[in-house]
């Protein structure tokens, strides 16, 4: 297996033409020809110095990420902190491939679609996407319409036991009490929702999952009697984790190619 093979195959399943335009998916840094085979391949969400740390200790080859290492553009390479992960990763020989947007938008076996899943959601009457991008119904997020109604209690057990989220990282807020069952229309956006906030409002939604939204965009779910879970960034998207690797292992990896894949979670989020 290729460097050159692999990234076909990755962006047949999740294609370039998905990516958001501020977004930076696909080959970020490559240190080896790409024609080369591969050995050693590391699955994160996110490019940090530990990540690096970890892949240079277990001699990996390729990292895949969800976040790329940076989404600006840069014409000097200093001592800012991605510089020097750019640095360690070139002299180690360390090649960076992402998966962002391009993998949030797929419709079926998307993030949303993944964490949506996740959960032991039962008697579902439609799912849809949260804003579509094409015919196909590809784009961000989750609709999720139940044909009972649940608690937030009931969402909270699940982010801690099926997503292992730390229960003290897990914020809700709501005008209803936390045991009362009132929960039937629930929108997902894994990773940062804010920008969906105004959608989220026209979509008679009963409880919004997410994160990274600021005081006055809770408050104004709040004011148009919408509750809101922050599921954390990190906790909601570390799916991506898992389901890569299964994804290689099962799909593409054949089994007398000796490849090793290694994660790496960072256990604080």
């Amino acid at each position: 297996m290729t460097y050159k093979s692999l990234f076909n195959f990755l962006e047949k399943l999740y294609p370039k033409n998905l990516e958001s335009s501020f977004d930076n998916s696909g080959l970020n840094i490559l240190s080896n020809n790409i024609d080369n085979k591969i050995n050693n391949i590391l699955i994160c969400l996110e490019i940090v110095e530990d990540t690096i740390k970890f892949a240079i200790d277990n001699n990996v080859d390729l990292i895949i990420s969800h976040h790329p290492i940076t989404f600006q553009s840069f014409k000097n390479i200093l001592n800012d902190i991605n510089s020097q992960k750019i640095k360690s990763l070139i002299n180690y020989g360390i090649t960076a491939y992402s998966m962002h947007t391009n993998f949030d938008a797929k419709n079926e076996f998307g993030m949303g679609d993944i964490v949506a899943k996740q959960f032991d959601f039962k008697n579902i009457n439609n799912v849809k996407t949260l804003d579509v991008i094409n015919d196909s119904n590809d784009g961000i997020g989750k609709i999720i319409e139940l044909n009972d109604l649940i608690s937030i209690d009931f969402i909270i057990e699940q982010l801690t036991n099926k997503f292992d989220i730390k229960e003290r990282l897990i914020t809700y807020y709501s005008n209803k009490n936390s045991t009362e069952k009132f929960i039937k229309r629930i929108a997902i956006l894994p990773g940062s929702g804010r920008d969906y906030v105004n959608s989220i409002i026209n979509f008679d939604i009963d409880l919004y999952i997410s994160s990274d939204l600021s005081h006055h965009d809770i408050l104004y779910l709040y004011e148009n009697n919408i509750s809101y879970i922050n599921g954390t960034h990190y906790g909601l998207e570390k799916l991506f984790i898992y389901y890569i690797k299964d994804v290689l292992l099962n799909e593409y990896i054949s089994k007398d190619e000796n490849i090793n894949i290694l994660i790496y979670e960072n256990k604080d989020f």
